[in-house]
């Protein structure tokens, strides 16, 4: 520990063997866009460095500065820890595991350099070797595992993107039935032309379109982040979340569809004559629209009493 806090881990200068820069290596990849992505991707190299150091050190045991030995001993290892590292069936043509190959990966990345380095640089032992990479490593982890937890946090479970999504996509819907409520009454003195209602709702739609798109990508990076190592058993990913963001892709496909009906029927005077006044779809248009207008009010004071 005190050559390791004054940055010096071994007494020969190898910069090879130093491995200090594997400290920030090792943060950088370890920290990832979600608190729960970054936990259990932490965890995941831990285990990869631990196992790929102990490999790495019996190989060195067994084989000394052997090629031959180094050679058949990485490749069964690699080979082995593959097999464990991919699915089986068809997603094995897809390379290894996004759930948990991640280990995997790192496990045959250790093993390697450790074998590699000792083979190529002189003057530096095999358990100093094995112990720089492994502390080196631990260190980089611990930071990047710790940091992610001090608020404020991005969490991939949180559901705040997809309330977003859905009261944006509300109010589209909201503001495309307004002008087939407005269209349908008897009194059109006082409504905009055909055309100014058709370019209201192609607004409508617009500013839905370019406001969803890039939270939808958002949402579902950070669901895939947070959701690997799925068998830890803390921090979980609620699946209902996912599900709920399905959901709101073909709520979007809806609102886009109906947007164009609505153009359509503007366009057409006995198409609009279906929601005159006194008509069932007028009646459902207009209940419709109040049901909307609850939920709005409703969010709104839940908004004021969090704040």
């Amino acid at each position: 520990w005190e050559a390791y806090k004054d940055w010096e881990l071994i007494s020969s200068d190898y910069p090879g063997s130093h491995f200090q820069g594997w400290a920030i290596i090792a943060f950088q990849f370890t920290t990832t866009q979600t608190t729960e992505g970054t936990v259990k991707k932490g965890l995941l190299r831990l285990f990869a460095t631990l196992c790929g150091g102990f490999s790495g050190w019996l190989c060195l045991t067994a084989v000394d500065d052997d090629p031959y030995g180094m050679v058949a001993w990485l490749t069964a290892t690699t080979l082995v820890a593959v097999f464990l590292g991919t699915n089986r069936g068809f997603e094995a043509r897809l390379g290894l595991s996004k759930d948990h190959g991640y280990a995997n990966q790192n496990f045959i990345l250790t093993q390697g350099i450790i074998v590699i380095y000792f083979r190529n640089q002189e003057g530096t032992t095999r358990d100093e070797l094995v112990a720089n990479r492994i502390v080196a490593n631990c260190v980089g982890i611990a930071v990047g595992i710790i940091i992610s937890l001090i608020p404020p946090s991005v969490w991939g479970g949180d559901p705040q993107i997809a309330l977003n999504i859905a009261r944006i996509q509300k109010e589209a819907l909201a503001k495309i039935l307004r002008v087939l409520r407005d269209r349908s009454s008897k009194s059109l003195e006082d409504n905009p032309s055909i055309e100014d209602s058709i370019d209201l709702i192609t607004e409508a739609e617009s500013f839905k379109e370019a406001s969803i798109v890039p939270l939808f990508a958002e949402a579902n990076d950070l669901i895939v982040d947070s959701s690997r190592f799925s068998t830890f058993p803390f921090f979980r990913v609620d699946p209902k979340l996912k599900e709920t963001i399905g959901y709101l892709s073909i709520h979007r496909s809806v609102t886009t569809m109906l947007a164009g009906f609505a153009k359509s029927m503007i366009s057409n005077k006995d198409d609009m004559g279906l929601f005159a006044e006194g008509m069932p779809l007028h009646n459902e248009l207009l209940a419709l629209l109040e049901l909307l207008g609850k939920n709005e009010r409703k969010e709104s004071k839940d908004e004021e009493s969090n704040a």
